[in-house]
């Protein structure tokens, strides 16, 4: 058996994306030096600031700024490095680097 045998529908014209592809790529006007980002179940985009403005900000997956921004509760030395977007509790996790170096939780809402 193969899978021509399997009689499965067509590819789409531009191929299944893979990972490593990138498929939208936009510019976050509130954050100059952006690092770390997480994608809610919601759709939305967190963007966090990487240098010095101790914030994160909210945007669509469009790339447009939704005008919500959170500051950060603690003080973060090299800046936040990775978020990730934690389903069970509806909270981001934000890594600070060089300060407490801790995970930190955040409530996007």
């Amino acid at each position: 058996m193969t899978a021509k045998d399997l009689n499965l529908p067509a590819l789409p014209a531009a191929g299944p994306a893979v990972i490593g592809d990138v498929i939208r790529t936009w510019t976050p006007v509130e954050n100059p030096s952006p690092w770390g980002l997480a994608y809610t179940a919601d759709g939305d985009v967190w963007v966090g600031e990487g240098w010095g403005d101790w914030h994160m900000d909210k945007y669509a997956p469009t790339g447009d700024y939704s005008g919500v921004t959170h500051s950060y509760t603690w003080e973060p030395y090299s800046g936040p490095a990775d978020f990730t977007y934690n389903v069970t509790t509806g909270k981001l996790w934000v890594v600070d680097v060089g300060g407490d170096d801790c995970i930190n939780e955040v409530d996007p809402d």
